[in-house]
């Protein structure tokens, strides 16, 4: 994977799945991540494990509906996980 220092992205679903992967893909690439969760006692759990690679805030968020989304900005990539 490139090389992501400096960078900050937002991964929604970051407590599980794809997202949970994804997240410590870019967090050992040297970005820093706010993953996003709907459930708040998995996404502390996953917090301690993805704090121990590098820099993860965790954001508990529900991206059902747009006014569910919180505002973010100075993002430099947004990784939207969506069930279909």
């Amino acid at each position: 994977m490139s090389n992501f220092t400096g960078k900050r992205i937002v991964l929604t679903g970051a407590s599980r799945g794809v997202g949970y992967e994804a997240s410590k893909l870019f967090l050992a690439a040297g970005a820093e991540v706010i993953g996003t969760g709907r459930d708040a006692a998995r996404l502390e759990k996953t917090t301690r494990e993805l704090q121990a690679i590098g820099k993860f805030t965790p954001f508990l968020a529900d991206f059902d509906t747009l006014e569910n989304s919180p505002p973010f900005w100075q993002i430099s990539i947004l990784w939207v996980r969506q069930k279909i």
